[in-house]
């Protein structure tokens, strides 16, 4: 339990240390190639079904995720011919089902998710196109995205003036980028089909991607 509340307070650290840049909204500046705002604003969930691969990996293997924004509830399937796994978490709890068999999900493993999921890329979209969060200016090209003192992300625009990059403070106490390759419409709505480690060493293509506008109906068993 020590150890948890640790990687929180690295989280927290890093959240204080990052430079707020100028104090005047920007949300347009990020927002302006995304697409129909107000489909961002009603955004509840989503359904993606991707593709992953790995160069540590001899083979590629599938995933589907089934999404809502508020409150969070994500269930995970992934899968190859020799693996069939299953994680499903909320706010409050999480377990994983690993070849048919079932297992509640440890402490540290729910804190990972759930700071992965409120670094989601779409759902700071949706928060910024709702002026849930503020973006504040680092350079012309880069933003730094705030729930009020809280460090969410910061985003790079490529030359399209969509998001390229994209930083997120994790529970270790570093920052995970995210390199954006390739987008698609979608509903109204723009939003990326490739993203891609800066190395090259991992890619995540989505062949599915549909948007919901009210909750997704979520079943906690596969």
């Amino acid at each position: 339990m020590r150890a948890i509340y640790h990687l929180i307070f690295l989280s927290l650290l890093i959240a204080c240390n990052q430079n707020r840049g100028e104090s005047f909204d920007n949300e347009n500046l990020v927002l302006e190639q995304m697409g129909d705002l107000e489909k961002w604003q009603s955004l509840q969930g989503l359904y993606i079904k991707a593709l992953h691969e790995e160069k540590r990996l001899d083979f590629p293997y599938y995933s589907e995720i089934k999404r809502n924004l508020n409150p969070t509830e994500v269930w995970i399937h992934q899968w190859t011919e020799e693996l069939d796994n299953v994680r499903y978490f909320n706010d409050s709890l999480g377990w994983s089902l690993r070849n048919g068999d079932k297992t509640e999900m440890d402490s540290s493993m729910l804190v990972y998710l759930k700071n992965w999921d409120r670094h989601l890329f779409y759902r700071t979209i949706k928060n910024l196109a709702t002026e849930n969060y503020e973006a504040k200016t680092k350079n012309d090209s880069t933003f730094t995205i705030w729930d009020g003192n809280y460090f969410i992300a910061t985003i790079t625009l490529n030359k399209n003036g969509l998001p390229y990059k994209y930083f997120t403070p994790t529970v270790f106490g570093d920052t995970s980028l995210t390199v954006y390759a390739k987008w698609s419409e979608t509903d109204g709505l723009v939003h990326p089909d490739v993203s891609m480690a800066p190395d090259s060493s991992f890619f995540f293509t989505a062949e599915v991607w549909t948007p919901y506008f009210e909750s997704l109906k979520i079943d906690t068993i596969k």
